[in-house]
This record gives C-alpha cells, structure tokens and sequence, in this order.
C-alpha cells in the first residue's frame, strides 16, 4: 500500500440521484451516490467491477423514495495505491426514511471511472471503517492521542516512522473477541453488527 490519504468529510450530503444521466462514475464519491440511486438491475451493475444476475435491493422503493428521506451522508475515506490500482474506502451513514446505518465501501479505479469492489485483501479495513466511530478512526490514522487509554496503547505500539495498519487492526480485534469494554466505547453507535 503506497500513498496513503485520509480525509474527513465535514457536513457531506448525498441525496439520492433522480435518473442515471445524473450519474459522474469518475469519483469514489459519485459511484457511492450511484449505488445509492440504482433502481434498475442495469444501474445496480453499472457501478460494481463484477456484474450480477440478481440482486436484494428493491429497486421499485428506491424509485419511489423522496431523495429527502434516503441519502448517504459521507463521513471518512482512505485513499491508497496498491498492485497499479487506485483504490478508496468511504465510511458512511446510509439513511433510509429515519433509520440511520454505518457503512463502509472499497472503491476502485479503472481506467478513468470508479467501481465498488469486493477485494478480500481490504476486508478487515472496510470492517474498521464500518464499525468504529469516525473520531476514533481520524485519531488512529493521524495518531493523535484519545481519551481511551487502550485505544492510545495501541496507537503508541503500533506507530514506529509509518503508521501499522495490519498491527492496529489485529490489537483491535483482538481487543473486540475479548469483549474488552474500554474498546467498545469507540464502536460507531449506528454499526450494523451489534
């Protein structure tokens, strides 16, 4: 992984897309709100690299839902280089009709237009993305001191000259199957997997 970015969105709001000629497939940001708005199996595929038969989204509500009650409020994203690829992973929160969930996607860029992709080398990455709150997520990519003195230790054994990504990720797991609560307390209180 070469040329690691960090950027948080501030106030980042988008609203579902009325037709597919809205669609601007050259941005990480504009395939999530694509994916979003799909409300045809064509439209579903445009915006992921490996195409499908079927899909669970129910495309006959996307069509009918008011762009006011079904958005993606954009909250975090990685951006790296790996294998000549460019890649990103946003974080999320998907809101539907007053429901609010945590997301996370892993974006990849070919040629000139973004895709959403299924890479199982990201999966424990987008898992951290989607299950920890956004503040705590900016601390550790930044490496800033927190209020949670076991967050902090792992941070501090895990930064040498560049930050340890895999060594951060691994303490966190760890930390999460032992049901430490001082690390749950920086778990995104909308996540999906509670």
């Amino acid at each position: 992984m070469k040329n690691l970015r960090v950027f948080r969105y501030n106030n980042t709001i988008l609203p579902k897309l009325q037709s597919f000629e809205e669609v601007n497939s050259s941005s990480p940001e504009g395939i999530i709100q694509s994916s979003l708005s799909a409300s045809s199996m064509k439209w579903y595929n445009y915006n992921i690299e490996v195409k499908r038969k079927g899909s669970t989204q129910d495309f006959e509500y996307i069509r009918k839902i008011s762009p006011k009650k079904f958005y993606d409020e954009l909250l975090y994203k990685i951006s790296f280089e790996t294998n000549g690829f460019e890649y990103a992973i946003i974080k999320y929160y998907f809101h539907n009709n007053n429901k609010i969930m945590s997301y996370s996607e892993v974006m990849k860029k070919i040629g000139s237009r973004w895709f959403i992709v299924s890479e199982p080398n990201f999966f424990e990455l987008t898992f951290f993305m989607m299950m920890v709150d956004v503040n705590y997520i900016d601390n550790i990519f930044k490496g800033v001191i927190t209020n949670n003195k076991k967050l902090n230790n792992i941070i501090s054994k895990n930064k040498m000259d560049v930050l340890d990504l895999n060594g951060i990720l691994f303490d966190l797991a760890e930390g999460f199957s032992n049901g430490d609560k001082d690390l749950e307390k920086i778990l995104d209180t909308k996540r999906i997997f509670k």
